[in-house]
């Protein structure tokens, strides 16, 4: 069970500080420290990228401001991309409307919690980018969208294509207009109706029929008629749609281009049978996209534990119809390879399965340490982003680590909010950092 802790009221500055360095992890100990009033402005600003509403809310923030006007335009370079789902006070938002820079109001403007009053008043921002996210805000008035729908930017048109809110007869409208760019979005809206989706059927700009072909809601005659679009690039992206006939995949499986056969081959609709043609095709990538479909056979899946692909192996280590004796077996060769940059995306790709056992997840988990461990600067490196994300959310579950902690980590020890703004250096630190972290009591019991 966590312990309580609480913040005498007569705590100095220092103290404050000391409490942040010893508690760096426990994010109500911030919370507290944030709104304590004897909580020095350099502790405020150090804290502001993760509890921005209690910084706000601190009650001497006035007296600061007067002491120095320019403290909320420090707090906000702090932490630029803090705003997006919390609860900004009022006095706040009016500030940040009179004295921001427009990237400050852009991150106000798509908040899901900011006010619709203060909308009204970004709606009408000089700044294009800033009125682009507020057509973009779910919770925007029926009056925005008319008056937006009136803006001469097509970026901002393009946001009220993006919104899930926006009236069908605003995006008939906009189905009318001139420039193929807001028309490319409107077709890949799901809540246009038949009518407008028949009128952009006759369009002849290329990415507006893309739209209609990854469109969900697009009906079986007109896709057909796109799967014999003279090019590639269109039947490509109906050989995706899951809502395809059967006859038209037995069409498209007999075309050319690999970009079409790859579509098909992620496509779950697809039969058995033309999954087993294209799990024989030389071209990597099409065998990858068979290996990540649900809907392929144990015969498939017993074909690829020997593929010669990597990326192949990853992708089917990844599947979750692989049972954890397909898993195991995968593992077995994976582990017999010694190259670095060849064993850790199949062995994180079985540890991300869900029928992986708790053995072989065990096994693995202490196999990628070691390696990570050995990892260095000098060695060449070329595991993705995604794969270190998926990695340390692995490591940060065993050591019940939440978000928040993780952010607060890169905030102390990199200045940097996101993972994905770290250098590969600094990815690998992490890394190594987090697997050195003893497994979590609520982890140890629970198994």
């Amino acid at each position: 069970m966590e312990q309580l802790f609480s913040i005498k009221p007569d705590a100095t500055a220092k103290d404050l500080e000391e409490s942040i360095k010893s508690n760096a992890n426990n994010i109500e100990v911030c919370k507290q420290v944030a709104k304590h009033p004897n909580t020095s402005p350099k502790t405020l600003k150090e804290l502001f990228g993760l509890v921005p509403v209690e910084v706000l809310n601190n009650p001497i923030i006035d007296l600061l401001i007067l002491e120095n006007p320019n403290f909320l335009t420090d707090l906000c370079k702090s932490c630029p991309d803090c705003f997006q789902d919390v609860p900004l006070p009022l006095f706040f938002l009016e500030w940040a409307i009179n004295h921001a820079d427009s990237w400050l109001l852009c991150s106000i403007a798509i908040a899901t919690k900011t006010p619709v009053s203060i909308l009204e008043k970004l709606a009408s921002y000089d700044d294009r980018e800033v009125r682009y996210q507020v057509a973009r805000n779910p919770n925007i008035s029926e009056n925005i969208i008319e008056k937006l729908a009136k803006d001469s930017d097509l970026d901002v048109l393009r946001g009220l294509t993006e919104n899930q809110k926006t009236p069908s007869h605003v995006l008939e409208n906009l189905a009318s207009n001139k420039h193929s760019y807001v028309r490319c979005f409107i077709a890949r809206n799901p809540n246009i109706s038949e009518d407008v989706i028949e009128k952009l059927a006759k369009d002849s700009d290329l990415e507006v029929l893309r739209g209609l072909a990854e469109n969900q809601k697009t009906p079986h005659h007109v896709l057909e008629n796109l799967a014999f679009n003279k090019h590639s690039y269109i039947r490509s992206v109906v050989a995706i749609n899951p809502n395809i006939s059967e006859e038209m995949i037995e069409k498209l499986a007999k075309d050319r281009e690999i970009k079409v056969l790859r579509g098909l081959a992620e496509n779950q609709k697809t039969p058995h049978h033309i999954l087993e043609n294209l799990s024989q095709h030389q071209d990597n990538s099409i065998r990858q996209a068979v290996a990540s479909n649900q809907n392929i056979s144990l015969s498939i899946m017993k074909q690829f534990l020997r593929d010669k692909s990597n990326s192949v192996k990853a992708a089917l280590a990844r599947n979750k119809k692989m049972t954890f004796i397909f898993l195991n077996e995968l593992a077995k060769n994976a582990i017999n390879n010694q190259d670095t940059n060849e064993i850790l995306p199949i062995l994180l790709s079985i540890r991300l399965n869900p029928n992986i056992t708790l053995e072989l997840e065990e096994r693995l988990s202490q196999i990628c340490i070691k390696t990570f461990q050995k990892l260095n600067s000098s060695q060449p490196f070329t595991l993705d982003f995604n794969e270190i994300r998926e990695f340390t959310d692995l490591e940060m579950k065993r050591v019940s680590w939440t978000k928040e902690i993780g952010r607060n980590y890169l905030l102390k020890t990199y200045g940097k909010k996101s993972r994905l703004h770290l250098t590969d250096r600094e990815l690998i630190e992490f890394c190594q950092h987090i697997i050195n972290l003893p497994t979590s009591e609520k982890i140890k019991k629970s198994t």
